[in-house]
């Protein structure tokens, strides 16, 4: 019984940080309209911190991808997809590069 238990808490924890991530996710984009000082970036690599803390490698990875692809989407151009400014552009490469390494970094440091 203690090991099913185990288990499913480990299932648990690879399992809560992507849905925090959604969460966050979620909760940006309903609040996309509003003049925020947070980016998606910031959002994306607090809820990776958590995720590879709680859940693992696979699990902070999994957070990335899922941040990479709402900034993708969150930073282009009102209205047409995949046009980006100049700086927003700098912002979603710098992404691509940061997130991937910081979750390979907190497993390891872990």
């Amino acid at each position: 019984m203690a090991g099913m238990i185990t288990a499913r808490t480990q299932r648990w924890r690879q399992v809560s940080g992507p849905l925090v991530t959604v969460a966050g996710m979620v909760v940006l984009g309903a609040l996309s309209g509003t003049h925020l000082p947070i980016g998606p970036g910031l959002v994306g690599l607090l809820t990776l911190l958590y995720s590879t803390l709680a859940g693992g490698l696979a699990a902070g990875l999994v957070s990335a991808a899922m941040t990479l692809f709402f900034c993708v989407y969150f930073l282009s151009v009102p209205g047409e997809l995949f046009h980006y400014s100049t700086e927003d552009l700098r912002r979603l490469i710098t992404l691509l590069v940061v997130l991937p390494v910081t979750a390979v970094l907190i497993h390891l440091l872990q």
